[in-house]
């Protein structure tokens, strides 16, 4: 049973019930060790004959079994996935089989958890990403062991509502803009030049050391991701935040927040987002979220790249960019007229060469 390094990732390869596992613990230092002190546990519990043994399997719990797994991914799981597992665990799973030796776990048992669910208001698509996380624990334990078949392995998925959004128009989102509050306002126009996930998470967290005047760009922390990534931002915009920057410490504000009220970090924008819409007379179910949908869309009509686009918004990976937004650039496109080169005429009345631009929706009644 010795721990194995593939492709910079760390090992722990053992026999159970005859067949090889590679049992990975991620990369660096770290992961070697926990590897190592899993290699460890493995052959203590072989010396003291509690590997694969019948009664001590069935006397696992899930909530035990749980709890194993999660310390076991603790290094490959980003803080935020450990938290939203727990919370799942906690609310809709502890309570009914928590205590139930996970040899005697039945379909019965996941029907029962996805009622409660479904009462508590959570969606097809929120239901089936919590079944993918307990899944995994269930996989985990038989490939470590803990039991000798998964009893959920036949469930299927429920069927999600298409995915879909109604894009704002530019004149929309001024109106709101031009009757917002100060801080919201500045709030906005972040969003709208660098397509941060609008909250908590990105733009209210974003501090002014994160920002590269020089080279044009912000660096962004994804607590989705678990991951830093460069977003790269239009000059005049850069030197809007500059200037912002430099009148806000002339004025003794020390609020290391990019986005800020009163000196302090923003934590919500729900109140003066809904007032200002309210003020704008939209309405249209506009979304401060909205704003990120918004920019992919449209950097994705102008030509960006995907793979490009879907590492400096935050995705993981290009899936969720062709899945929702391909579409909405291709309405987009159908509304446009084909783009052509201008055309340069020679006004007679004024003597001047004038750029013929026709705007879209003009009445040319």
């Amino acid at each position: 049973m010795p721990v194995y390094t593939k492709k910079g990732l760390h090992y722990c390869v053992y026999y159970n019930n005859a067949k090889r596992v590679w049992e990975p613990f991620g990369r660096g230092p770290v992961a070697k060790k926990a590897a190592e002190a899993r290699d460890l546990e493995i052959k203590l519990q072989k010396k003291r004959g509690q590997w694969n043994n019948p009664g001590s399997i069935s006397s696992v719990t899930y909530s035990e079994l749980a709890q194993t797994y999660m310390d076991h991914r603790k290094i490959d799981l980003s803080a935020k996935t450990r938290h939203e597992i727990f919370q799942m665990l906690t609310r809709y799973v502890i309570s009914p089989i928590g205590n139930k030796p996970v040899n005697t776990i039945t379909m019965r048992h996941w029907n029962k958890i996805q009622d409660s669910m479904i009462k508590n208001g959570a969606g097809a698509r929120t239901i089936n990403t919590y079944f993918r996380y307990l899944n995994k624990i269930f996989k985990w334990g038989v490939a470590n062991g803990y039991l000798k078949e998964n009893p959920w392995k036949d469930r299927e998925s429920l069927r999600q509502k298409k995915y879909t959004v109604d894009l704002f128009t530019v004149d929309e989102f001024q109106q709101v803009l031009d009757a917002a509050a100060e801080h919201l306002a500045w709030a906005m126009e972040v969003a709208y030049y660098t397509g941060m996930r609008p909250g908590p998470s990105e733009l209210f967290a974003l501090t002014w050391d994160c920002v590269d005047f020089k080279n044009n760009r912000v660096r962004i922390y994804a607590t989705k991701t678990d991951s830093y990534r460069w977003q790269y931002l239009d000059p005049g915009f850069v030197r809007r935040m500059e200037t912002r920057y430099r009148e806000s410490r002339q004025r003794g504000e020390t609020c290391p927040h990019v986005c800020s009220y009163r000196n302090q970090p923003v934590k919500s924008l729900k109140v003066a987002w809904n007032a200002a819409k309210k003020r704008a007379g939209v309405k249209k179910p506009m979304r401060l979220y909205d704003i990120r949908h918004f920019y992919i869309t449209h950097a994705l009509a102008n030509g960006a790249s995907i793979m490009d686009l879907a590492e400096r918004v935050g995705h993981v990976d290009a899936t969720m960019i062709i899945k929702v937004y391909s579409h909405m650039v291709e309405e987009l496109k159908t509304k446009q007229a084909f783009q052509v080169p201008s055309l340069q005429f020679q006004d007679e009345t004024v003597d001047q060469t004038v750029d013929i631009q026709i705007k879209r929706g003009h009445d040319f009644s």
